[in-house]
């Protein structure tokens, strides 16, 4: 699967994707539960810190951004703190707030969650679930005439918490049709004839059994797929099966399930929200929608092992399995590892040896991601001579991915990593401490901008320039 991605990866372009649905606040609190309540039978929750995401069409926003879209979000939120917290949050991502109401009428619809340890305890929520007044459909209605034009494709993601009302579905399709724009919309429950005539519908398996009043399994996907879009004019239903996959049909009968990405299931919130932005992506791109279908089901595979709503990268999804990063992706590596603390450290890793494990586990132990630098082939004869490497880069660089303690490898020409760390920006360098008293290339970039350099200890009589003379004037 992971190669049929890559080229389905190759195809996708910088795209303006507009979404337009129901913004939602993740808070997260994290605490500890050490006691029973004396007033009644309940834990007493010991709150530590508090975290907050994007979710809903918010976080189908920060999806797309991670998958290096421009993105023109179109929603309402409450005049409240909670709608101020997810406005920055946007913000923060490069998502402007232009089209985004503020409505004094509502709460800002937030999920609080609330965890002991990676254990979660329970959830409440504050919304408000009434539709949004006819002066605020007529105002998203406005936004969306001022951006359609310059707009790829249009997502609506529904959680059906008033934003997307009846009215104003069928206004988004009627002028998107106008104009010759795709909509995809991810529906959360009925009336369903709010999205009659949309391109691509996406809902989850239940969803999908409300649309025809009764259970659909697996096997009867095909022909209930049929039925609904013939009822609601559909052009395309994806329909997402949890941990079976996904099952995408158009109206040519061109259908398929694509099993899911076999990965560790931590927590399936947002996955939906993921699924539909990677379609889009997909489309958008002149992908067809079976590999758009293929692509999206990929990035929710690696979404539901993370914990929370949080987004899938492109990069992420590049290097699934893939240790190997090239220079011009260092910046990607850098904000795909924000909130992480760096380590960098390099050499040629010729001919690998006990001292190359015990440096390498010193310095991923002194961060939590590490991102080692390799000279190549031509770098290495440089530094070492004509008859070095004894190794190609190609065996180097596999050697070094079989170490688990081996983050991601950047293979570099220059004789020095200089180039690599001024762009990583890395918090902590590492070297081993045959380089103390020396200058260490790129210690004062790192810290200049608040980082360490640190030296950790060598095995003394292991290197490889000592292994080639042994193994040429092996000892009598």
């Amino acid at each position: 699967m992971k190669g049929e991605v890559q080229q389905i990866v190759n195809k996708i372009s910088r795209k303006r994707i507009i979404v337009i649905g129901d913004a939602i606040l993740d808070c997260y609190k994290h605490g500890a539960v050490k006691r029973l309540s004396p007033e009644a039978p309940i834990p007493v929750f010991n709150e530590t810190s508090t975290e907050y995401k994007a979710g809903g069409a918010a976080n189908v926003a920060l999806n797309l951004v991670a998958c290096e879209q421009d993105v023109i979000l179109l929603t309402v939120v409450g005049d409240d703190q909670e709608g101020q917290i997810l406005r920055q949050l946007l913000k923060n991502n490069g998502i402007s707030d232009r089209f985004i109401i503020v409505d004094k009428s509502r709460r800002t619809t937030t999920k609080y969650r609330y965890y002991s340890g990676d254990k979660q305890l329970f959830r409440s929520d504050s919304e408000d679930e009434f539709d949004i007044a006819c002066s605020l459909e007529q105002e998203i209605s406005r936004g969306l005439s001022a951006v359609i034009d310059s707009g790829d494709i249009i997502v609506i993601s529904d959680y059906a918490k008033g934003v997307v009302t009846d009215n104003l579905a069928q206004t988004i399709i009627t002028s998107a049709h106008a104009k010759h724009k795709l909509v995809i919309a991810d529906p959360k429950k009925n009336p369903y004839r709010k999205y009659s005539n949309c391109d691509i519908v996406k809902p989850n398996q239940s969803e999908f059994s409300l649309m025809l009043d009764r259970e659909v399994v697996i096997e009867d996907l095909r022909s209930s797929c049929e039925i609904v879009c013939k009822r609601y004019q559909f052009g395309a239903l994806v329909v997402t099966c949890g941990e079976v996959g996904l099952f995408f049909y158009e109206n040519n009968n061109s259908c398929n399930l694509i099993p899911a990405l076999k990965t560790n299931v931590h927590d399936v919130s947002g996955a939906g929200d993921t699924t539909i932005a990677y379609l889009a992506v997909g489309i958008a791109s002149g992908v067809h929608l079976k590999n758009a279908s293929i692509l999206a089901n990929f990035a929710a595979g690696l979404k539901v092992a993370k914990k929370g709503a949080v987004p899938v990268s492109l990069f992420e999804i590049i290097h699934f399995q893939n240790k190997v990063v090239h220079a011009c992706e260092l910046l990607a590596l850098k904000r795909y590892l924000t909130g992480k603390k760096i380590v960098f450290t390099n050499g040629c890793f010729d001919i690998f040896h006990k001292g190359h494990v015990s440096n390498l586990r010193a310095a991923a132990n002194c961060g939590d991601v590490l991102v080692v630098g390799i000279n190549s082939d031509e770098s290495v004869r440089k530094i070492k001579g004509n008859n070095r490497p004894i190794m190609d880069l190609d065996s180097r660089v596999d050697v070094l991915a079989a170490c688990s303690f081996v983050d991601y490898i950047v293979p570099f020409d220059d004789e020095t990593p200089l180039a690599l760390i001024k762009t990583l920006l890395p918090d902590v360098l590492v070297k081993g401490e045959d380089y103390a008293g020396h200058e260490i290339a790129g210690a004062t970039i790192v810290k200049e901008n608040g980082g360490h350099v640190k030296t950790v200890p060598m095995i003394k009589g292991i290197s490889t320039t000592e292994i080639i003379r042994r193994i040429k004037e092996p000892d009598e």
